[in-house]
């Protein structure tokens, strides 16, 4: 089934908790003279145009940690959440796509300071994740779709700017049900999914060892507690799972109950991947404690998502939405995207700080 490109406008900025309507993409698009003074340091100039066909370098870029400050991405103009954030070809690449003024664009920088765009052909749904196989980066995202306001798409792409048609990703599967927040991965010969239908966490396997949209039944994950925003992760052999889930004694920062009670938790697989059973069952569950900043205070860690680029620089980094209010965009608050790393997934600095 493909996705035309009206449909896909209705629902890039689609996020979070259920809703009766569908929301105009107006409705996340922000007025430029409510940028508060936590954004003071973001330059909008620094939007620069993206030239598709320039090769790039793929040494692996330094961050200057010492002079970086959060918010590291930020849009006068609408919402940023549910990122993911991929390393390719030498560039730092950040989906979903962005508000700016020329409209929505692909970004992608070598510094988290100046960012280069790109207005693809091919519009990408919001709240994606990745996985390259196969010299292919595969994208589940998700989309408005006939049957209801959201399901779960699917796209490939050689480059990350130039993306095929989308296509829904299990049409089979719960038709009629919204569906959102997909996670992919691949083990043992298969590809494993996960995504949120009913307020609950689902988990399926792909029926052969190719990505052809041909799915076993969704088996019910246990996470010990609600959960959204998922992304699988293999850390040294071990998978693990981050996703945000409600926020522990401390961290609730009041506002609305969305802005003021997410907060990013890590899970370990129980098993080794091999079998479904072992993608439906979550444990150690531990809650990733962020420090707070001035420019997060209502939305402290919204939709966290984990790189581990230990192999280039030694840190895991984890990008996530903050925001300093809860009434732009559908009570979401205007969300910014901020950046903490670490060594062991206990300890964490915010850009600036030293060990």
């Amino acid at each position: 089934m493909k996705c035309i490109a009206t449909t896909a406008c209705l629902a890039l900025c689609l996020a979070g908790e259920a809703s009766a309507v569908i929301p105009s993409l107006a409705s996340w698009r922000i007025d430029p003279a409510h940028i508060v003074s936590a954004d003071a340091h973001i330059q909008w100039s620094e939007f620069v145009p993206m030239d598709a066909a320039s090769p790039g370098d793929p040494v692996f870029p330094e961050i200057d940690w010492q002079n970086l400050k959060n918010p590291i991405l930020a849009s006068k103009y609408g919402a940023i959440k549910n990122q993911a954030v991929l390393y390719h070809d030498g560039w730092f690449w950040i989906f979903p796509m962005v508000d700016i003024e020329e409209g929505r664009v692909l970004v992608r920088t070598r510094d988290f300071k100046t960012y280069e765009y790109h207005k693809p052909a091919i519009l990408m749904g919001d709240a994606p994740r990745f996985l390259a196989d196969t010299g292919a980066w595969h994208a589940l995202f998700q989309l408005s779709a006939p049957d209801a306001d959201r399901r779960i798409y699917y796209s490939s792409s050689n480059n990350l700017i130039d993306w095929v048609v989308p296509e829904e990703a299990w049409p089979h599967t719960q038709p009629g049900t919204r569906h959102i927040d997909a996670a992919l991965a691949r083990e043992g010969g298969h590809y494993y999914a996960g995504f949120k239908s009913r307020q609950q966490f689902y988990v399926m396997r792909s029926a052969g060892e190719a990505l052809d949209f041909r799915w076993e039944e969704p088996v019910l994950a246990h996470t010990d507690g609600w959960c959204e925003a998922y992304q699988f992760i293999k850390i040294d052999g071990q998978w693990r799972m981050v996703a945000t889930a409600r926020a522990p004694r401390g961290f609730d920062t009041g506002g609305n109950f969305y802005t003021g009670n997410h907060e990013p938790f890590i899970y370990t697989m129980k098993g080794d991947g091999s079998q479904i059973e072992h993608w439906a069952h979550w444990t150690d569950k531990r809650h990733i404690a962020l420090p707070s900043s001035d420019w997060n205070r209502v939305m402290r860690a919204n939709a966290a998502y984990l790189c581990d680029w230990r192999e280039h620089d030694g840190w895991f980094y984890l990008f996530f939405s903050g925001a300093n209010d809860d009434t732009l965009c559908r009570g979401r608050g205007h969300c910014k995207i901020g950046v903490a790393r670490s060594r062991d997934l206990v300890k964490w600095y915010l850009p600036g700080e030293s060990e």
